[in-house]
């Protein structure tokens, strides 16, 4: 007769409660996050964690107000044995006062636009103007835009062509604005000038919008100048056109321009049919003429004032000799 024993030895780890305090003021550290080898978690609202012994293995704990702190097995193993754990506040982060200062850019009363060859191909020297941060825009209709500077509008702006007054709107309801009117293929930089003025390009209390053409050149050989180009815009079926040819000689320049522009209705995106339709062109041509030349010589001018102050000198002195007699 056999007889069997079988003998099952299961061993249990044994899970331990420290708890987290603060060295100084010996408050318990709540909602301590921790990471001991595979274990993780948080300590309760009395600071108590539960750790199984690991040989070997660090502690790592994290603490908004503390940071991120490690202790070796060495001081795990006296956490164990006195069931408290002290995290010393010094060795956390502290963040520091952070002070901003923001200087405010200094805007100047004048604002100068160069204009590119995209732009000269616009159809409407309003939109031009969206590109400044200075300046909004009143949409009329598919191609007028009615600027408005700093609040100010209609007449409370003055727009300006190579520096004349004269640009008005061609509707009593603005519907042509009077930067429609202007040709952006003759037009080389615009100025924005804030107001008010009361004297510079006429009254204007809001500001002045100034379209300058180019400078016109005058060659001891004859030269000719020319440019055409077109566009088309998806949006509103939109084709561009523009052309100028020019000739300048050291008495005249001369530029022919024109441009063409054609637009029609688009829908938006709830599929609702916009009306914007419009057909335009312009033409039109820029004559300069010189009628004289005139060169200031700086040396020849300083050799004269010289001249004249030493005959007034000597003038002077004569009346004063004069004088004592």
């Amino acid at each position: 007769m056999s007889c069997f024993f079988s003998i099952s030895v299961i061993a249990l780890s044994q899970q331990t409660t420290i708890k987290i305090i603060d060295a100084i003021s010996g408050e318990p550290l709540s909602f301590v996050h921790f990471n001991y080898g595979n274990q993780k978690g948080s300590a309760d609202q009395s600071g108590s964690i539960l750790l199984d012994y690991m040989k070997d293995e660090n502690l790592q704990i994290s603490h908004v107000s503390y940071g991120n702190m490690t202790f070796s097995d060495k001081e795990v193993n006296q956490a164990i044995e006195t069931g408290i754990l002290t995290i010393d506040s010094q060795t956390g982060v502290n963040l520091q006062p952070v002070t901003i200062i923001a200087l405010h850019p200094e805007r100047k009363d004048k604002q100068t636009m160069q204009l590119n060859y995209r732009q000269h191909l616009s159809h409407d020297a309003g939109l031009i103007l969206q590109n400044s941060p200075f300046i909004a825009g009143i949409r009329k209709s598919s191609y007028g835009f009615d600027p408005v500077m700093r609040g100010f509008k209609y007449d409370q702006l003055n727009i300006v062509v190579d520096g004349v007054q004269g640009a008005t709107a061609a509707c009593p309801n603005r519907m042509d604005p009077p930067t429609s009117q202007v040709s952006p293929n003759m037009t080389e930089r615009i100025e924005v000038l804030k107001g008010p003025f009361s004297l510079r390009y006429g009254n204007s209390f809001g500001g002045t919008i100034n379209y300058i053409g180019g400078k016109p050149l005058f060659p001891l050989k004859p030269n000719y100048s020319g440019r055409i180009s077109s566009g088309y815009e998806t949006n509103g079926d939109v084709f561009n056109t523009e052309a100028f040819a020019g000739i300048s000689t050291k008495k005249i320049n001369l530029k022919l321009f024109g441009a063409w522009a054609n637009g029609h209705d688009y829908k938006d995106g709830s599929g609702e049919k916009v009306a914007a339709n419009f057909t335009r062109g312009n033409l039109g041509a820029k004559l300069h003429t010189k009628l004289m030349q005139i060169n200031y010589l700086k040396d020849r001018l300083h050799e004269t004032v010289l001249e004249m102050w030493t005959f007034l000198h000597c003038l002077w002195t004569c009346a004063k000799m004069m004088a004592c007699f």
